[in-house]
C-alpha cells in the first residue's frame, strides 16, 4: 500500500466519522475557486485513489471488529430493559420491539404492549393485522 500524506489520512478519518465525503474533502484539501459539484467529484476521486481506499477499507475492518457485539450479548441486554419493572413503559416496549427483531420473532408479527406494568409480547400473524373489508 502506498504511504498516504496525514492530508489524506485526516480526510479518511474524517469521512469515517461523519460520512460525508464532501465535506470531509473540503475539510482537508485546498478547494478555493471550485464548485460543489466540482469538490464533491474530486471528494470522490480521492477516495477511490488505490492507497486511499485500501486504507479505507483497513480502518472500516478495524472500526467494525471494535464494536461488534454478539447477538446473544444484545438479547441479553435487551431483556434485562424489558424486564426491569423501573425502566419507562415505554422503554420496555421500545425494548421488547428491538429483541424481536433481532431475535427473528418478526416474520410472523409480534405485537407488544405493556398493561398493569407488566410487558406482554406476543405473535400474531399478519393477516390479523390487515383491514377487514
Amino acid at each position: 500500500m502506498a504511504e498516504l500524506s496525514r492530508q489524506q489520512r485526516e480526510f479518511i478519518e474524517e469521512f469515517l466519522e461523519t460520512g460525508n465525503c464532501t465535506q470531509a474533502y473540503r475539510n482537508h484539501f485546498d478547494c478555493k475557486g471550485l464548485t460543489a459539484i466540482a469538490v464533491s467529484k474530486k471528494a470522490s476521486y480521492e477516495k477511490a485513489k488505490p492507497g486511499v481506499s485500501k486504507y479505507l477499507d483497513k480502518r472500516r475492518k478495524e472500526l467494525h471488529s471494535l464494536v461488534q457485539l454478539s447477538r446473544g450479548d444484545l438479547l441479553s441486554f435487551l431483556r434485562q430493559i424489558m424486564e426491569d419493572p423501573e425502566m419507562p413503559g415505554a422503554n420496555r416496549v421500545s425494548a421488547a420491539n428491538l429483541y424481536a427483531k433481532v431475535a427473528g420473532f418478526l416474520d410472523t408479527g409480534t405485537k407488544v404492549e405493556v398493561q398493569n406494568n407488566t410487558l406482554n409480547v406476543t405473535q400474531v400473524s399478519f393477516s390479523s393485522l390487515l383491514p377487514r373489508g
